[in-house]
């Protein structure tokens, strides 16, 4: 750019360089945070805003269909920078579901992000029986029983935080230790 009067024309001044804003780039693959059997929460980086700050994130999440994500269906629509979101409705215990993220900017939106699969969480499966054998072994004293056992095979989504023990106590009736 440079400036004239009747005398001339100034030198031109320094080059301002502009980039066109564009859609954002695409989130990169949520992470799970937390679950329960009602909730599944996941967290995700921003993206490049595209050159305009990102305004809201969508979460697509395929309802336990086992779609793929051109099939997902937009949940929500969070806004600003909060980069985590708890599905609290409609969650089934037990089932498998594939989330994506969008981000969009005033330009428009990414495509989805890759899909997270996310099986609901569920009470853990029964830990296998005790047994004797190199692996497992229950070991008894006159005043004391050790048993082991191997740990469920699927911990329901969340980590087994205790087992409750029962034991014939030789009458017919059963305790939890």
């Amino acid at each position: 750019m440079s400036a004239f009067n009747d005398v001339g024309e100034s030198a031109e001044s320094d080059p301002l360089s502009i980039m066109a804003a564009a859609v954002p780039d695409v989130p990169l693959l949520p992470t799970l945070v937390s679950q329960s059997a009602t909730t599944i929460e996941i967290a995700w980086v921003e993206p490049y805003d595209g050159g305009t700050p990102v305004t809201n994130y969508k979460i697509w999440w395929d309802n336990a269909s086992g779609g793929l994500p051109a099939t997902f269906v937009e949940k929500i629509g969070s806004t600003g920078n909060v980069l985590t979101f708890e599905i609290d409705s409609g969650i089934i215990t037990d089932s498998v579901y594939q989330i994506s993220v969008k981000a969009v900017n005033v330009i428009g939106g990414s495509d989805l992000s890759p899909a997270i699969t996310v099986r609901a969480a569920s009470v853990p499966v029964a830990p296998a029986a005790p047994t004797k054998n190199s692996v497992v072994h229950a070991d008894a004293t006159t005043t004391a029983i050790t048993i082991d056992w191997l740990a469920p095979t699927y911990d329901g989504g969340n980590d087994v935080t205790g087992y409750s023990v029962y034991m014939d106590d030789g009458l017919g009736g059963a305790f939890v230790l």
